[in-house]
């Protein structure tokens, strides 16, 4: 009876179909977990001799022993700290002191304890978000701008527009929360050191009324400031120490927690515009790891052959690079001894760098996650999806191919500029290109053979130059911002060559208007203040420019360069 409530039928051919499968899986499952123990036993030696077991002895009391020192001047320093303080405090509070100023001490004792008190929640604040764990209140604008207030019935397009633009508000809203909370923080400190300065500079002058001596009253004041700061230095100390165990419990809980994981937060996270649930839910953690997430060596996971293989690529790679580089700024020829020996040493530092063993629980770590990795490539793969970065962003972008196609032909039917290719004409473009400067080198005063080298392409690395999108999600709808990748492209050392010679004319005749990047508009911004131009009244503009390069009519600028 149970046979047929799983299968869901009394037909002996189809329950004894679905235990032949059953036992297939089983068997599967059985030959993979055999494969990853004999993997995992490759690593180990055969057999343990004395010798070995001896060296790892020797090596756990002697770590062992490193931390026990480290424990103990720890404390040690600790308790100096402490005596240090106890002995300031005697002899601050041994001096003739009145009512008065005992009571000023304190207060500013305590403004600091306050101000320290408030960075410290803040500290909290801000591991909290690193750990992607807010605190309870930022969780009920879930709950107000709930998903059961209205969700469409049928799982389409307008249903995950309706999910994605949710999903922005929440995180723009709790984004604008914890500004204005941060803030306050800021202004909370400002205020408790605005406080702090006046007590201090009031306490000094009470103290130089009340002492008959100038140096004396210079020297009491210089004395509760020893012992404020002293006092202050020891409560950041245990402050960070508390940070550190804190990260630690909120990794862990959140871990445990599966609403903290269900719950929108305010970090940058993938963006899925797929009705596919089970990749939400396997790829939506491992998608919105962004830079800070260190990836544990995943090479180590891979057979001793194959870890060879990679570090003689590498090493390959770095002495070509090497060899001009030395060739041409130091002129050191490629055989020489000291070259030979750089590139041994290479060898032997790459060696140690991709053949050293993983501890356990980044070997474990290593594998999850090679494994999280492979599954999404296989559901990608299978529901014909694409992943990209976003335009403007840190977070990824998951959506069906055809929307891309669909926005990537609207796109060039818009502009015009671009179309599609059937076929590739690399070698036409190459031949054109290498017939070209040929043609320049071969003629007396055009071209040296130094500028000729520089743009000649490589048969080896040309590749054809093709367009991408990344989405712009900030955008609503969500277009695509095209970039052109032409880094092996046959043109690029042309391209280069014409940047190098025409950009010293541009500025020349465009400075001080052009701005390169954030940092020279900043400096220019410094500059104008400077001058004297920023007024109550300038007002700041900004520009955004569509399709700006496709804009721009080639024939004319020719023109112009002429």
């Amino acid at each position: 009876d149970h046979l047929y409530k799983i299968t869901k039928t009394n037909e002996p051919h189809s329950c004894q179909k679905f235990i032949q499968e059953y036992l297939t899986h089983i068997q599967q499952q059985l030959e993979q977990c055999s494969t990853q123990l004999n993997l995992q036993a490759t690593t180990c030696p055969e057999k343990l001799t004395i010798n070995l077991v001896d060296h790892h002895l020797k090596e756990y009391i002697c770590s062992q022993q490193k931390r026990f020192t480290r424990k103990i001047h720890h404390q040690l320093k600790r308790f100096k700290d402490e005596l240090h303080e106890k002995r300031l405090y005697h002899i601050l509070f041994d001096n003739n002191l009145t009512s008065d100023q005992k009571e000023a001490i304190n207060r500013l004792i305590h403004l600091r304890e306050t101000e320290l008190q408030i960075r410290k929640e803040l500290l909290l604040l801000e591991q909290r978000i690193l750990s992607k764990l807010l605190p309870s209140n930022f969780d009920q604008l879930d709950t107000l701008i709930a998903s059961d207030f209205y969700t469409p019935v049928l799982e389409d397009q307008y249903s995950l527009n309706y999910k994605l633009k949710r999903s922005k508000i929440l995180q723009e809203t709790k984004r604008t929360w914890l500004d204005i909370l941060m803030e306050s923080y800021d202004v909370k400190m400002k205020e408790c050191n605005r406080q702090y300065q006046e007590e201090l500079t009031q306490l000094e002058l009470d103290i130089s009324k009340h002492q008959q001596h100038h140096h004396d009253a210079r020297v009491l004041c210089r004395t509760v400031q020893v012992y404020i700061k002293h006092r202050t230095i020891q409560i950041k100390k245990d402050t960070f120490q508390q940070m550190n165990n804190f990260h630690g419990k909120l990794s862990r809980r959140r871990q445990r927690s599966k609403k903290a994981k269900q719950t929108i937060g305010v970090s940058p996270e993938v963006i899925l515009n797929v009705n596919d649930h089970s990749l939400a839910m396997i790829g939506h953690e491992y998608l919105s790891r962004h830079g800070n997430y260190i990836r544990p060596n995943r090479t180590a996971l891979r057979s001793y052959k194959e870890r060879v293989k990679i570090v003689q690529e590498q090493h390959e790679i770095m002495i070509n690079q090497m060899i001009l580089r030395l060739s041409e700024k130091c002129h050191i020829n490629a055989k020489s001894n000291i070259f030979k020996q750089f590139s041994e040493r290479l060898q032997a530092c790459l060696m140690r760098h991709y053949m050293a063993p993983l501890p356990f629980i980044e070997h474990v770590r290593a594998q999850r996650d090679l494994q999280t990795m492979k599954l999404i490539r296989r559901k990608l793969k299978k529901n014909q999806l694409l992943l990209r970065e976003t335009d403007k962003g840190s977070n990824l972008y998951v959506a069906h191919v055809n929307e891309f196609e669909e926005k990537a032909i609207e796109y060039r039917m818009k502009t015009g500029a671009y179309e599609e290719l059937s076929s590739s004409p690399i070698e036409e473009i190459l031949s054109k290109v290498t017939r070209l400067l040929n043609d320049l080198h071969a003629k007396p005063n055009q071209i040296s053979p130094q500028q000729y080298k520089k743009m000649i392409p490589s048969r080896l690395t040309v590749e054809l130059a093709y367009m991408y999108y990344n989405p712009k999600t900030h955008k609503n709808p969500i277009t695509l911002r095209p970039i052109m990748n032409t880094i092996h492209a046959a043109t690029t050392g042309i391209s280069r060559f014409l940047d190098q010679s025409i950009r010293p004319l541009f500025d020349m005749h465009a400075q001080p208007r052009p701005i390169i990047d954030g940092g020279h508009l900043l400096r220019q911004l410094e500059q104008y203040v400077r001058n004297g131009h920023l007024k109550p009244t300038t007002l700041f503009c900004t520009a955004d420019i569509t399709n700006l390069y496709t804009m721009l009519p080639q024939d004319e600028s020719l023109k112009i360069l002429k």
